[in-house]
């Protein structure tokens, strides 16, 4: 029988709609706050341009070493400093963080422990707790499996979610369509509305049409009875 499953297949599938869409909100949640936080941007900056520090640290130690403690060879470093960082930044935004630090008094420290500091600031500013519309999401996620309790740090969930959503939504969605597809494909060679709808039709078919009729005009007469007679 046809209408005995009809949409109960694509009922399920629907019931997968709330964890997915928990899940994007929760995904794209953390990526604005990634992105458009003023802690976090300045964390990725710096941490950029301790990596540059890194890279060049041969070159600028040399540089470094040369200025010593001589105020126009500082300058000059300096300058080299910040014409490296330009090369390294040329391609996003964080030129200005980038210039805006290596114009303090720490330019003059070594490369690699500037680089050292850099990265430590730039990890205590990561650890500020995502905030975005108003919204502070937290910094671990807890997850249950069955007695045993996982914590498992936000971003890092997110990153997963963002690998997996793309192929766990083309194939519910790919779901969706093949069940919907299959179904029209039965209603349309069903022999009868009977195999179709049931629940309700088979009742009416049963009867023949003059039964029906029969039935109805009782129902009028049974109304007309029952309403108070009019007249002088």
């Amino acid at each position: 029988m046809i209408g005995a499953a009809l949409g109960k297949r694509f009922e399920r599938l629907l019931l997968f709609t709330a964890p997915i869409s928990l899940a994007a909100i929760v995904v794209c949640l953390v990526a604005i706050a990634s992105s458009r936080q003023d802690e976090r941007v300045e964390a990725r900056c710096l941490l950029q341009l301790a990596n540059m520090l890194h890279a060049n640290d041969g070159q600028l130690s040399k540089l470094w070493k040369i200025a010593g403690k001589d105020e126009i060879r500082l300058i000059s470093y300096q300058f080299e400093l910040k014409k490296t960082w330009i090369d390294a930044s040329s391609l996003n935004d964080c030129y200005d963080v980038g210039v805006s630090e290596l114009e303090k008094d720490q330019y003059k420290k070594q490369p690699s422990i500037l680089a050292e500091l850099l990265s430590s600031r730039a990890e205590s500013l990561r650890a500020t707790p995502l905030s975005v519309y108003g919204i502070s999401l937290p910094k671990n996620a807890t997850l249950n499996l069955y007695v045993t309790k996982l914590t498992v740090e936000l971003e890092l969930l997110t990153r997963v979610l963002q690998v997996l959503l793309l192929p766990v939504l083309l194939m519910w969605l790919a779901s969706l369509y093949a069940t919907r597809y299959r179904e029209s494909i039965s209603v349309a060679r069903a022999a009868s509305l009977e195999e179709v709808f049931p629940h309700i039709i088979k009742e009416g078919l049963n009867k023949s049409p003059i039964k029906l009729v029969d039935a109805s005009r009782r129902v009028l007469d049974a109304q007309d009875a029952s309403e108070p007679a009019g007249g002088v």
